[in-house]
């Protein structure tokens, strides 16, 4: 998604932080192109946040609109893919659609945006770094007093959620829907 405030960041890159204090080798980058005046001041905030806590070697803020080719590309050589957002008034989100179909793990804070794919993602306890690092670290494998923490979806379930929301199921399911509608009311509409 766009660089913006509500994408939750700052959070993500704390929780960067806190994961190398505990010892962890963990690298992480941000692909989120701009999208005006509110993504540059928020730009700033999080290069000034990565500067601040000396991680910039271990975090990639990138900025570029990229393909989505070269997204999938990039996606495909990941360990997990993270969707920090704190907030958001959208219904779904496109971005966490994306992600699902590089068939890398997902994890997401718990807010509604991503109610309608929560049975094929993991979803961090709360919003906010900690919760996130501790998700992070219990996800990967590297927190064992808390490997509990995290939910992680069954494969066969996010295989068969993913057939089901395939674009063509879905068109396919709709024009029988609106073929059996017509026929209904080509039906009523006769005098017997």
């Amino acid at each position: 998604g766009f660089c913006l405030p509500n994408k939750g960041f700052l959070q993500l890159i704390r929780a960067i932080s806190i994961i190398r204090r505990e010892g962890y080798e963990i690298h992480l980058t941000i692909l989120s192109p701009s999208y005006g005046d509110i993504s540059d001041d928020y730009s700033l905030q999080i290069n000034d946040l990565i500067k601040e806590l000396n991680i910039s070697y271990l975090v990639n803020h990138d900025l570029r609109y990229h393909s989505n080719e070269d997204i999938n590309q990039f996606l495909s050589n990941v360990d997990l893919i993270v969707y920090p957002y704190q907030d958001s008034n959208e219904s779904s989100s496109a971005s966490v659609r994306q992600g699902l179909s590089s068939n890398i793990s997902l994890i997401v804070t718990p807010i509604k945006i991503f109610d309608d794919v929560s049975e094929v993602v993991a979803k961090f306890g709360g919003l906010d770094e900690k919760y996130i690092a501790k998700g992070i670290m219990s996800f990967l494998g590297i927190d064992k007093k808390n490997s509990k923490c995290i939910n992680r979806p069954n494969i066969k379930d996010v295989l068969s959620w993913k057939e089901l929301h395939n674009f063509s199921v879905l068109s396919n399911r709709l024009e029988n829907m609106i073929k059996g509608l017509e026929i209904n009311s080509e039906f009523l509409s006769h005098d017997y």
